[in-house]
């Protein structure tokens, strides 16, 4: 197996790509979550704080939102939020804050 190496295609059954995010962060960083799908705006989605030390304010674009991690968040927190998108369709997104 080499050094590097990559997945042609996505280890799951995922057929269509929704948003793209960040997978961690330090404390007071930003965590931009943007909508792949040009269907999918701040204005017929939301994005909401279910738990953690952060905030959550649309983008000034439109093409998404953006998490605040607290800059008092502690290495070892967690922040989910909740995504909720036209038709009803909801998803959880958590991301644990390190050093």
């Amino acid at each position: 197996m080499p050094a590097l190496g990559y997945e042609t295609r996505l280890p799951c059954g995922f057929t269509h790509a929704i948003v793209a995010a960040r997978y961690d962060a330090h404390p007071g960083e930003r965590v931009p979550i943007r909508f792949l799908d040009r269907g999918l705006n701040s204005a017929n989605s939301a994005v909401t704080l279910r738990s953690g030390p952060a905030t959550v304010q649309a983008s000034k674009d439109g093409g998404g939102y953006d998490v605040m991690t607290s800059p008092s968040a502690k290495p070892g927190d967690t922040v989910t939020v909740l995504l909720t998108l036209p038709n009803g369709r909801r998803y959880l997104y958590t991301y644990p804050v390190i050093r």
